[in-house]
């Protein structure tokens, strides 16, 4: 059986996966220290801070869902939360299509969508998820709309 010795304690013990942990980059597959010094190393206060910070991209974990929506909000609209909020305080709060309230919270799965000019990028408000499909679907083609709403008014049961 080879051995190897870890480089944090000198302690020479057997390389398996029992004592190292696996590092598949290092020529014999196994890290340089061993698993009783890596979980010590990992333990320290700076470290576990350190990791915190990376540790779990999950959307399920606490506050990584609302980290990926500042920055999905920068990215894509160049609106920090707090302006994505004036913009539905603006409006009252409700949706100008289909005058629901908005939920900024986002307590039933739905937040207000930020609604943009796809051909110029700029943020024209604020909607409610159904309108933003809604005019989505249609290409933010007005005529269009005005169409949709002409058929659905023509044929509006008295």
């Amino acid at each position: 059986m080879t051995t190897k010795t870890c480089t944090k304690c000198g302690r020479e013990l057997p390389a398996t996966k029992e004592y190292y942990p696996r590092k598949s980059e290092s020529r014999d597959g196994f890290q340089s220290s061993c698993k009783d010094c890596q979980s010590e190393y990992n333990q320290r206060p700076e470290r576990k801070a350190a990791n915190r910070k990376y540790q779990c991209k999950h959307v399920q974990c606490p506050g990584v869902k609302e980290a990926n929506r500042e920055r999905r909000l920068a990215r894509k609209f160049g609106l920090t939360v707090s302006q994505y909020e004036g913009l539905a305080a603006a409006q009252g709060g409700i949706c100008p299509i289909t005058l629901e309230p908005f939920d900024l919270a986002g307590m039933n799965g739905k937040r207000p969508h930020v609604d943009h000019d796809h051909e110029t990028g700029a943020v024209r408000g604020i909607l409610s998820d159904r309108a933003n499909v809604a005019i989505g679907m249609l290409h933010d083609d007005p005529a269009a709309l005005r169409r949709a709403a002409d058929y659905l008014e023509s044929r509006h049961r008295r």
